[in-house]
């Protein structure tokens, strides 16, 4: 039983010491209206991925960079993505040149077809001035053969009017022979045509693909280069140079200070009385200011304290957690003072009506900047 005495003991202490610290933290925040909490402050993060795999070929940033929305943060390359738009502009080369060639075939199959019409409409006039003169020829032939019944002309007289109609009738077959023959033209013109037409269609249509694969190809290019998605500072950079990276690795953390909030953890009594975005007050150790916040998430559930709080508690103590915000006007102006991990205390108001003691005035480390909870009183 002895040797448990000093631990029943220390315990003992440390259980008047945190009833006496959390009375005395109780009785300033009623005098007061003001409940204060330490922690560390938190810079919003953002962890950079890369969308495709491949090789990194240059990291152009480093640890501590500040970056702008935009900015390159890795270089990948990929063998396979280079291949495939190689081929794919490949493919789109040959489908233009088959392009070039229907529209020469078609342009060639519709000069052929205006030929063949005009001779169509050469044949139909030799056709008509032919059956004229065939017209001619037999009625010549028929007064003849009438002539020579009555022994008017001689037999070699109508033999010669009988050639004369016969060469007409020749002549007359030849034309229409001639005008089928344009037409059938004509008919293969047209055919032709439309095979051209068809032709250029279907090389269209593959350089069309070829373009849209070259599209999708150089939109996966486009991929391997990594950029900021809104400004911030280098935190890391996970990978290096030469390293081969999978898809949705990251390649750079990326942290906001203009984003700021800290985590205080408050006792039942004193949560019961803070408001959503009620003001607060965050001082940070080592940095000579007053930063305006409000409270921004106030748990729903108690949890015991992390032990990187530095309170008198116990650790096992129940506590709420309540997160600061520091106002984006004054981390902003701020933002080269302010670093992930500062220990800082957080002020928050439990009354709206109290006042903020001079100590707690706003007062930035850079020129001071106007606020609305900087003055009230």
């Amino acid at each position: 039983m002895k040797k448990y005495l000093p631990i029943l003991m220390i315990a003992a202490i440390s259980a008047v010491g945190f009833a006496w610290w959390r009375n005395t933290q109780l009785v300033l925040e009623q005098e007061k209206g003001i409940a204060e909490g330490n922690g560390r402050i938190e810079l919003t993060r953002y962890d950079i991925a890369t969308l495709r795999a491949g090789r990194v070929l240059e990291v152009p940033v480093s640890e501590g960079d500040t970056v702008d929305a935009g900015t390159v943060l890795a270089r990948l390359s990929s063998d396979e993505a280079e291949a495939k738009l190689a081929a794919a502009k490949a493919a789109r080369n040959r489908a233009l040149s088959a392009v070039a060639r229907a529209k020469g075939a078609q342009a060639r199959a519709e000069g052929a077809k205006s030929r063949a019409g005009g001779m169509v409409h050469q044949a139909e006039a030799e056709i008509a001035t032919q059956e004229a003169q065939l017209a001619i020829a037999q009625e010549d032939l028929k007064n003849a053969r009438q002539l020579r019944k009555q022994n008017l002309i001689s037999a070699s007289e109508l033999t010669q009017r009988q050639k004369a109609y016969d060469a007409r009738q020749a002549a007359v077959n030849a034309a229409k022979a001639a005008q089928m023959q344009a037409k059938a033209g004509a008919a293969e013109a047209d055919a032709a045509i439309a095979e051209a037409r068809a032709g250029v269609e279907e090389a269209q249509a593959a350089v069309a693909q070829a373009e849209a694969e070259i599209k999708v190809i150089e939109s996966v290019i486009a991929d391997l280069t990594v950029t900021a998605l809104r400004a911030g500072r280098v935190k890391y950079t996970v990978a290096g140079v030469g390293n081969v990276v999978a898809a949705g690795s990251v390649i750079t953390t990326i942290v906001d200070p203009a984003d700021v909030s800290m985590d205080i953890f408050l006792p039942t009594p004193q949560v019961a009385r803070i408001a959503l975005n009620a003001e607060a007050r965050l001082v940070i150790d080592g940095i000579d200011a007053v930063f305006p916040a409000s409270v921004s998430y106030v748990a729903d559930r108690a949890q015991f304290t992390p032990k990187y709080v530095e309170t008198k508690s116990e650790r096992a103590s129940m506590m709420y957690r309540v997160t600061l915000k520091m106002t984006r006007e004054a981390s902003q102006k701020s933002a080269e003072f302010l670093k992930g991990g500062m220990s800082a205390v957080g002020y928050v108001r439990t009354d709206p009506n109290a006042a903020w003691p001079a100590s707690l005035a706003v007062r930035l480390p850079a020129d001071e900047i106007p606020s609305k909870t900087a003055t009230t009183q």
